[in-house]
């Protein structure tokens, strides 16, 4: 449920960003031209880093800490395939976000700017490109939920290797 209010929150700050930039006077200096490329900036640095780094606690440090995941090993079913299906949830909820973001701001930028301001080979492309260092911080956040046995630990832990990745 709370994955579903944050999704909610994420499309409704990019449907706010491009409503801001209609405001005469732009207090953002949002230029709705390059409107979906200003939202890939936005997920790659804040918005999917948190949800990924929400979501692996969750689904790893989260289960092993409640005791949760002790079901699931008892089923025929290798360790090594739960922990590949737990990275591809959260791989693929991270590219359905993008997706729609892409999406909407697409939508935005071709209603505002015109479709001349809009190549979509380029931006679809940029969204590929901005695959990669989400997988990045899947792996990352995959390696330290295995280490910590909680996910406010595994939360944190991921929070103080992005900020220090980042620097």
């Amino acid at each position: 449920r709370k994955y579903k209010v944050l999704f909610g929150i994420i499309v409704l700050l990019v449907i706010g960003g491009a409503a801001v930039s209609l405001i005469p006077g732009n207090p953002l200096r949002l230029s709705m031209a390059n409107y979906p490329y200003t939202v890939l900036t936005w997920l790659n640095t804040l918005f999917l880093p948190l949800a990924v780094f929400m979501l692996a606690s969750d689904l790893l440090s989260g289960e092993i800490g409640s005791q949760e995941i002790k079901v699931m090993l008892t089923r025929p079913v290798a360790r090594h395939k739960v922990l590949i299906a737990k990275y591809a949830a959260i791989a693929a909820y991270a590219g359905v976000l993008m997706a729609a973001c892409f999406v909407i701001s697409g939508i935005f930028s071709v209603v505002v700017a015109g479709l001349a301001s809009f190549s979509i080979l380029t931006a679809v492309s940029a969204y590929l490109v901005g695959l990669l260092p989400v997988a990045a911080l899947i792996a990352i956040a995959g390696m330290i939920s295995a280490a910590a046995k909680s996910g406010t630990a595994t939360f944190g832990l991921c929070l103080l290797a992005y900020v220090g990745l980042s620097l």
